[in-house]
C-alpha cells in the first residue's frame, strides 16, 4: 500500500545482529493517513540505515509503501507491517 501519511511518532532505533554477523537497525514509526484527527493510522517498522538516521521528523508529510504480512505461529495470527520505501514530501 503506497499512500501519503503524516509522521505521528517515531520510536528510538534498536540494533540487532543479522544472520551474517553484521549489525543492522530497526525503528517503529506511527503514520497517519491525511484526512483529519480520526483518519486511519498504521504502525510500521523501518529497517537498515534509514532506521538509524531517518531524514524526517514528527509532523513531516511523507509518501510511503507499507507492506503488510500475516504469519501464523502456534495457531495464532500475527501481522507485521514494514516500510519498503519512504520519502519526505514537505516539512
Amino acid at each position: 500500500m503506497q499512500n501519503i501519511f503524516k509522521v505521528i511518532n517515531m520510536a528510538g532505533p534498536r540494533s540487532f545482529t543479522t544472520k551474517d554477523g553484521t549489525t543492522s537497525y530497526a525503528r517503529d514509526i506511527t503514520l497517519q493517513v491525511l484526512g483529519g484527527q480520526y483518519a486511519d493510522k498504521v504502525v510500521a517498522t523501518l529497517f537498515d540505515d534509514r532506521a538509524a538516521e531517518p531524514p524526517f521528523k514528527t509532523g513531516d508529510v511523507v509518501t510511503a509503501s507499507v507492506d503488510m504480512f500475516v504469519n501464523n505461529y502456534n495457531g495464532r495470527d500475527y501481522q507485521s507491517n514494514t516500510i519498503s520505501e519512504i520519502v519526505r514530501l514537505r516539512p
